[in-house]
């Protein structure tokens, strides 16, 4: 449980760093209207993280077996949602294009965070310790994923160019187009925290459903 908890610290001191460090870095950001909020949502979800990775990696049985498939898995779909956020960074593509592909990317990773519920199940876990491996399986993805996404902000990807046309950018209020776009990563970082260890737990426990093994009640008669 050590290294798997050490790995998990590790990601949430470095996506907090990465955000202080962004900051610090473009100082204009903070003249934005609503500009705390943005910086601050994030650092609280991964505030709620460290908790509840400390909490999820102090025990074991069960939940440890579910930690160490969740790793894994978390692993895989990082890799994943990495090729994802790449392929949508520098591949340009039509409008469509770029929806469907998102689509069956996200759907890839909610399937293979099902998996990971599956495979927690077949090995005899309940169906919370399943709804364990999917969501620890999402706290890792989406950690991995939000370091790389906030490292490309430096970049800055998306280009200042292409925010200065966004209709939320023009809406917005805001003068600064490179403030708006650290921001929308800020944004974009939030959601991903919060949403993913929640879907995660559902997948993983449709995954244990499926995968606890099944008592057979039907008994032999007597010759």
């Amino acid at each position: 449980m050590i290294p798997i908890r050490r790995l998990a610290l590790a990601a949430i001191v470095l996506n907090i760093a990465l955000i202080a460090i962004r900051v610090l870095s473009y100082r204009q950001l903070l003249a934005m209207p609503g500009s705390v909020l943005f910086i601050a949502k994030p650092l609280i979800v991964l505030a709620v993280y460290f908790a509840v990775v400390m909490w999820m990696t102090s025990v074991s049985g069960d939940r440890a077996v579910a930690l160490s498939i969740g790793t894994s898995f978390g692993l895989v779909t990082a890799a994943v949602q990495i090729i994802h956020l790449f392929i949508e960074s520098f591949v340009p593509t039509e409008e469509l294009v770029t929806g469907i592909t998102a689509l069956v990317f996200m759907v890839g990773t909610f399937l293979l965070w099902t998996v990971a519920g599956y495979v927690a199940g077949r090995r005899g876990a309940s169906v919370g310790a399943a709804a364990t491996a999917g969501s620890w399986a999402a706290i890792v993805c989406m950690l991995i994923l939000v370091a790389v996404g906030l490292a490309l902000s430096f970049v800055p990807i998306p280009s200042v160019s292409y925010v200065s046309t966004w209709s939320d950018f023009r809406e917005s209020g805001w003068k600064d187009a490179t403030a708006f776009g650290i921001a929308n990563t800020f944004g974009s970082a939030y959601s991903h925290l919060l949403v993913g260890p929640i879907v995660g737990a559902i997948t993983g426990a449709i995954g244990g459903l499926i995968g606890k093994p099944r008592s057979n009640s039907l008994k032999e008669t007597p010759r």
